[in-house]
């Protein structure tokens, strides 16, 4: 049988500063651009894909981002 006698334990999480977080809110955007916020667009490729003809080494069935044209 249990023993009923355990003490429970209450956690309590430290109050959230606000400040700190408005303080950080606007840095580290500068250096972001257009490509990064592009939507990444998945691409495998096939037999009859154009790209197998226009990139050298591609083949059916590889894949990558069409956003960052890593094929």
């Amino acid at each position: 049988m249990a023993n009923a006698n355990v003490a429970k334990k209450e956690e309590t999480l430290p109050a959230l500063n606000l400040s700190v977080m408005e303080q950080d809110a606007s840095g580290g955007l500068q250096n972001i651009h257009q490509e990064d916020l592009a939507t990444p667009r998945l691409k495998v490729l096939m037999q009859l894909s154009p790209e197998i003809e226009d990139i050298e080494g591609a083949k059916a069935g590889m894949r990558g981002c069409k956003s960052r044209h890593d094929f």
